[in-house]
């Protein structure tokens, strides 16, 4: 931002189109109502789950990462649904790495194409190469341990002879959970359906871009709106700030350098953009917080553990993130 001119950032707010503004939000909303429809296949074999509540659950979990470091949301949103719905831990934070992967396998895809087309710079093409290894070693992995239930088995009787039975009931109850989880992963059908919820939930966010990207009129290509959604999507993936802010703004200022040498225009619609993306998420955070009974007063940094005993009944009973 000291390398930015500050006046040339007032003069793109002052000459943006508004009016495209509200489209965009439609569309990102409408991505996240996507993203709650996946979270409910992936729920199906153990729980059926409304749409209202994943939804919920998300939002709150964007919440958590606007107000919480380390992307600590995710864990928050997780939890709660183990609770709501009494299902194991252990399960739910399969779905909910399981989405993430598949998030990231989609917009390393995207951006391969990119690369085909556009002139990527170095910082960002190694960034992608280093995500794409990564993601499919651990998508890899996700599906070695679905098929691999024999392993568990010998290793909870190799460990019997060395931790209390309480503690290694404990792990390997998460643990055969958590693989249970994965068990979608070994239908080819299911896995399908997951791709394309995936591919179309990614391709209506880049469309709510281009309409941030054309309402302050930079003139740059459609595929500058693809390249932004790759880069703050996988940059923003690693733990960081609250809300990430600063971090966004960065990285979408990277990835329209390729067609903008003046930061000034790109720092005044990341600003906004990531303004507009922002409170939409705390404000239907808040709103799913009320709808659930989630007390946001004594929001810590914490990650929020569900022991299996607050699974039962915390609804509506209010739930407090941040609490053991």
């Amino acid at each position: 931002m000291r390398q930015v001119a500050w006046p040339g950032v007032i003069a793109t707010l002052q000459n943006a189109d508004w009016k495209l503004i509200p489209l965009g939000s439609l569309l990102i909303v409408l991505t996240w109502g996507i993203f709650a429809v996946r979270w409910r296949v992936l729920l199906a074999p153990v729980a059926s789950v409304g749409w209202l509540d994943t939804f919920s659950y998300i939002m709150i979990g964007y919440l958590g990462n606007a107000v919480l470091p380390l992307r600590l949301g995710d864990v928050a949103r997780v939890t709660l649904m183990s609770r709501k719905h009494g299902i194991n831990v252990g399960f739910t934070s399969a779905t909910g790495i399981l989405e993430k992967l598949l998030d990231v396998l989609t917009v390393v895809a995207l951006a391969g194409f990119l690369m085909l087309v556009v002139p990527i710079p170095e910082l960002i093409r190694r960034g992608v190469q280093a995500a794409t290894v990564t993601t499919i070693g651990a998508f890899a992995a996700l599906v070695l341990l679905a098929r691999s239930q024999t392993a568990l088995v010998r290793s909870e009787s190799f460990l019997s002879s060395y931790l209390p039975p309480g503690v290694l009931e404990l792990v390997f109850g998460i643990l055969r959970k958590f693989a249970q989880g994965l068990q979608i992963t070994r239908s080819l059908g299911q896995m399908l359906k997951l791709s394309l919820l995936s591919l179309l939930s990614w391709g209506i966010a880049s469309l709510s871009i281009w309409c941030y990207v054309r309402a302050f009129q930079l003139t740059i290509p459609w595929q500058a709106a693809a390249l932004v959604l790759v880069v703050t999507n996988l940059g923003g993936a690693i733990p960081s700030s609250p809300g990430a802010i600063g971090v966004y703004e960065f990285l979408m200022m990277l990835a329209l350098s390729v067609w903008l040498p003046d930061q000034s225009e790109a720092l005044g619609c990341a600003t906004v953009t990531h303004a507009i993306n922002l409170g939409l998420s705390v404000v239907l955070g808040l709103v799913a917080a009320w709808r659930g009974g989630v007390q946001l007063s004594t929001l810590t940094p914490g990650s929020p553990v569900a022991r299996e005993s607050d699974v039962e009944s915390t609804w509506p009973k209010p739930i407090v993130l941040g609490e053991d």
